[in-house]
C-alpha cells in the first residue's frame, strides 16, 4: 500500500469514528427553574399558587415544552432559545426569552397585578437632565424594569427634557447615557410623584 493510500485510509477511519461518536452523544438537556415575583415590588409569588404556563416554545423549531413543567421546574429541556409565557390568577401574563446553555438555568418573571378598567399602560416618566456635557452625541434616558421586562426609551431634547410613556406600575432603574458613556443610573418607582430632575456630576 502506498503512503498516499495509507494516509487516505487513516483520515477516512478518523472521520468515520468521529461521526459515529457524535451520533452516539446524547442530546444535552437542562432543568429550568422558574421564580415568579410581583413586578412592582419583587414580592415572592412562589407560595401563592402554582404558576400556569401558556407556552414554553423553542425559537428554533417551534416545539412547545410546557408539559414538562412540574413544581416550578421544566425538566429535560434541550439546549436552545425559548419564549416563555406564564401567569397566575389575578395577575397579567408575563413573557420572557430564555436562553438554555447550562445544565441548570434560573428564570425570574415579574407579573403585574391585573386591572379592572382604565389603561394599565398609562404610566410615564418625565423630567429634565441638567449639566449635560458638551458633545455631538445625543443624550438618551432608558427605563429598565428590575423584576419585569419593561423597557422604555426617550431622547433628551435641546432643553434637557424627556418623556417616557407606555409604562405600567413598576420598579426598576433609570439610565442616562450618551454614546459609549453611562452618565447616570438610579433606582426608581413608576409612577413618580412628579417630574424628575437629574443633575449630572460636573465633568472632570
Amino acid at each position: 500500500m502506498s503512503r498516499r493510500a495509507l494516509l487516505a485510509l487513516v483520515v477516512g477511519l478518523y472521520l468515520f469514528f468521529s461521526a459515529a461518536s457524535l451520533a452516539q452523544e446524547p442530546e444535552r438537556a437542562a432543568r429550568v427553574y422558574l421564580k415568579l415575583v410581583v413586578a412592582p415590588n419583587g414580592e415572592d409569588l412562589d407560595d401563592f399558587e402554582p404558576a400556569k404556563i401558556t407556552f414554553f416554545k423553542s425559537k428554533i423549531d417551534g416545539r412547545d415544552y410546557a408539559r414538562r413543567f412540574r413544581g416550578n421546574v421544566f425538566s429535560d429541556i434541550p439546549y436552545g432559545v425559548y419564549q416563555l409565557r406564564v401567569y397566575q390568577t389575578g395577575f397579567a401574563s408575563g413573557e420572557r426569552e430564555v436562553v438554555v446553555r447550562e445544565p441548570e438555568v434560573w428564570v425570574v418573571v415579574g407579573l403585574h397585578p391585573g386591572t379592572i378598567g382604565g389603561d394599565p399602560w398609562s404610566g410615564r416618566l418625565s423630567g429634565a437632565v441638567r449639566n449635560i456635557p458638551s458633545s455631538d452625541q445625543s443624550v438618551w434616558v432608558r427605563y429598565v424594569g428590575a423584576h419585569s421586562t419593561l423597557v422604555g426609551d426617550a431622547k433628551v431634547d435641546g432643553s434637557g427634557n424627556f418623556v417616557i410613556t407606555g409604562l405600567r406600575q413598576d420598579r426598576g432603574l433609570l439610565i442616562v447615557w450618551s454614546g459609549k458613556q453611562i452618565l447616570d443610573i438610579r433606582p426608581i418607582d413608576v409612577p413618580t410623584d412628579g417630574p424628575l430632575v437629574i443633575d449630572l456630576p460636573p465633568k472632570r
